[in-house]
């Protein structure tokens, strides 16, 4: 019935358009469906995937003070998992609410999700006269709808902890243990020699091992490739991941000759010098209120930086730093 539930939703709020939704957030969607009448427009790009989601539909009746009162709710639970990874609040609205200034003072993203008039047919009065809500976990499925609480999302949190990106696709059910250790940034050697020597067993959890094995292989190799297209783009970013892949797979033939490129790489005064105003970037955005005085500050000087004979990838990923410090709102 919940199963049921969770395709009806999405297929009356949203209607599949590829080229207008983010390619991860189509992932929490199950039924494409395209219904007469229905349009879907993002007004975020929000990244979802591995994520717990909880989408928040508002329909016309938001226009009252129940609505208003909805919204302030979402904010303070928006607010109160903000410094967690794991979990994502998406607001999901029809062609009325929210205005332009509503979408601006909102900290959480928001999506339109269907429009419609009073005779509209396509959703039916449960819904379309509701303020619902669904929780979906971090492989996309449904958990709850309707009313939500904050220990139903800590719940759902509490299931992804611990969960690397390495090995994310295998559901571990035999060797947690091991694979909560297998964390980026943390030596995993060893681990994975315990892997390999459980992997010799014909039984589940040695097929489980095998699994997850692979799938930390393919990580690392799609992570060094993203790498190489990194160094002609972004070469500080380059740099940081490599440090990172190193740590990870040191000691393993995969990250044999990174030691030698990092020392060359750390060679360039330049880069370098990028690199430190790459961490203030950060610093910068990471601040909940961002000082128009510190703002300025970075832009003279990624401007003076730009002045110096850099490559042509120090020079893109200067200016692309330089962008995102101009698009910050100053106080």
């Amino acid at each position: 019935m919940l199963r049921t539930t969770f395709i009806i939703f999405f297929s009356l709020v949203f209607s599949i358009q590829s080229s207008e939704f983010h390619e991860e957030l189509q992932w929490i969607i199950e039924s494409e469906v395209k219904e007469e009448g229905l349009e879907s427009t993002t007004y975020a790009d929000v990244k979802v995937k591995g994520k717990v989601i909880l989408l928040a539909y508002w329909p016309p009746v938001c226009k009252t003070q129940e609505g208003i009162t909805y919204q302030s709710r979402l904010q303070t639970l928006s607010k109160t998992f903000s410094k967690t990874d794991h979990f994502v609040l998406i607001g999901v609205y029809d062609n009325f609410l929210p205005n332009e200034k509503q979408r601006e003072k909102s900290s959480f993203p928001l999506i339109q999700g269907i429009t419609h008039d009073d005779d509209n047919d396509h959703m039916p009065n449960r819904i379309k006269h509701r303020l619902y809500k669904v929780l979906i976990d971090h492989k996309g499925r449904l958990i709850k709808s309707g009313n939500i609480t904050s220990k139903d999302i800590k719940d759902a949190i509490s299931d992804v902890e611990g969960i690397s990106p390495m090995w994310s696709g295998v559901d571990v059910l035999h060797n947690k243990k091991i694979a909560k250790k297998l964390q980026i940034g943390t030596p995993i050697r060893s681990l994975l020699n315990s892997l390999e020597s459980l992997s010799k067993n014909d039984d589940d959890a040695g097929k489980e091992a095998k699994l997850i094995l692979s799938s930390v292989k393919e990580w690392g190799e799609n992570e060094f490739a993203e790498i190489e297209k990194l160094k002609s783009t972004a070469p500080t970013e380059a740099l940081i991941r490599m440090e990172i892949l190193l740590k990870t797979f040191y000691g393993l033939p995969l990250v044999t000759n990174l030691p030698n490129e990092i020392r060359t790489m750390k060679g360039d005064r330049y880069l370098l010098s990028l690199l430190k105003l790459r961490s203030e970037v950060d610093r910068l955005k990471s601040n909940t209120k961002v000082s128009s005085t510190a703002q300025n500050y970075l832009k003279n000087k990624l401007e003076d930086y730009l002045k110096n004979p850099v490559s042509e990838a120090l020079k893109s990923e200067a200016q692309s730093l330089l962008n995102e410090v101009a698009s910050l709102k100053g106080e």
